[in-house]
């Protein structure tokens, strides 16, 4: 038992001693690296001198130019407001910060209820006002055929009375004239048998011819004479023309076949004159239902919001009650003539700022300008003062008196300075 206590205090002696050359050893050999990486250093170094003295460079007076630096904010020079025009449900929006064009589809609001509404009416309201007028325009043409062909038979039953009147007159003209004639034959006829009768009387007188021949030719003679006296009445008679009666019963029915004409004529303009009314009104009522058609239309193409003005679409907090100020979504209703988005022109850009009271007469219009950029450090821009307010004011109202308390204005009345971009990056 005494010896294990001696012989384990040599063991770790000797541990001791071992562990001590290790370290030494270690020590030695980090020494040697060390300088060894050194001299490397050293040899494939420059030569340079280990110490530069100091230079020092004389400074000179030259101009004094004061330089203004103020921050501010880059906006569109142009930027515009895009107004609901329906009442309803958003359905899609183009993704935020597309530059698109004018015209190009934007905003979609749900168009299902106003195509529905659009079809019943033209179901139940416009093909009915459609047919309606073309039925009217049907009677109106069947109408205005059968009053014509009316009025052109009135015409026709005149035209032949006032020829049956001519034809009376001319009647008598010709009758006439073959009265006198005949009148002319039974003269000579009556003359010739008078002349008969007075040649044979002396020769029955003398006992040449018999008395029974001069009776025959007396009596000859008498009947060519009552001839001839029948004739004479006849032309008397011709030559006075158509009698009362006649003329006054032709003239009567020539009368009556004018008077019929004028009437036809008054009816047909009357019913013409009634038949466009109805006409007229069927095509009013047509324009008014065109015009709800078309409204109705257009309350669907109103649903497909497009880009008025060629620009950036930006989605900004729009006022939607109860103190929510929130960009638009979809599924969000909104109400007509209700905002939803600007459209800023990024082709001509502006850049807004604040200057301070003090610092005012070191800005105006037509200066020439520096931007720098907050996001491209490396990007510098030219720009041109365009606009500097003429009156100053308050700050805070802009700002917040807190902001202004971290740059140190707080308090400092400020004018509203614009500067616009001479040159734009695609950035």
């Amino acid at each position: 038992m005494p010896d294990k206590p001696a012989s384990s205090w040599s063991e770790r002696t000797f541990a001791k001693r071992r562990n001590r050359r290790i370290y030494v050893l270690g020590a030695v050999v980090a020494c040697a690296v060390a300088a060894l990486i050194i001299g490397t250093l050293l040899l494939s170094a420059p030569e340079t001198p280990l110490w530069t003295p100091k230079k020092y460079v004389k400074a000179e007076r030259g101009a004094y130019r004061e330089v203004l630096m103020q921050n501010g904010k880059v906006e569109a020079s142009n930027v515009r407001t895009v107004f609901n025009r329906v009442t309803g449900i958003i359905t899609w929006m183009i993704e935020e910060g597309s530059v698109v064009d004018e015209g190009v589809e934007i905003v979609r609001i749900d168009d299902s209820d106003t195509v529905r509404r659009l079809e019943d009416f033209v179901e139940q309201r416009y093909k009915p006002g459609q047919f309606a007028l073309e039925s009217n325009m049907q009677t109106f043409e069947n109408k205005r055929a059968e009053l014509e062909i009316s009025v052109k038979l009135a015409e026709i039953n005149v035209q032949q009375a006032e020829l049956a009147l001519r034809e009376l007159h001319e009647r008598y003209q010709d009758e006439l004239e073959v009265a006198l004639l005949d009148a002319e034959i039974a003269e000579l006829e009556a003359e010739s048998a008078q002349f008969a009768v007075d040649v044979n009387k002396p020769l029955s007188e003398r006992g040449i011819v018999a008395e029974n021949v001069l009776s025959a030719l007396t009596v000859d003679a008498l009947n060519a004479q009552a001839v001839y006296e029948e004739n004479k009445e006849r032309v008397q008679r011709l030559q006075e023309g158509p009698t009362v009666l006649e003329l006054r019963a032709a003239q009567t029915v020539v009368a009556s076949a004018r008077e019929n004409l004028q009437t036809r004529q008054y009816m047909r303009d009357a019913d013409m004159a009634i038949h466009e009314a109805d006409v007229a009104h069927a095509r009013a009522q047509l324009d008014r239902l065109e015009i709800e058609k078309r409204r109705q239309e257009e309350e669907i193409r109103r649903c497909s919001v497009r880009a008025p003005v060629p620009g950036a679409v930006v989605y900004v907090n729009v006022w939607k009650g109860s103190n929510d100020l929130s960009p638009i979504h979809v599924g969000e209703t909104r109400g007509r003539g209700a905002d939803l988005l600007k459209m800023a022109d990024t082709s001509s850009l502006e850049v807004h700022m604040l200057v301070g009271e003090p610092d005012a007469l070191l800005v105006s219009e037509g200066q020439k300008a520096q931007v720098r950029f907050v996001a491209f450090p490396e990007l510098v821009l030219p720009a041109t003062v365009t606009y500097v307010s003429p009156d100053a004011q308050d700050k805070n109202q802009k700002l917040g008196s807190l902001a202004l308390a971290k740059i140190g204005q707080a308090g400092v009345k400020s004018i509203d300075v614009h500067l616009t971009l001479d040159k734009n990056d695609p950035r």
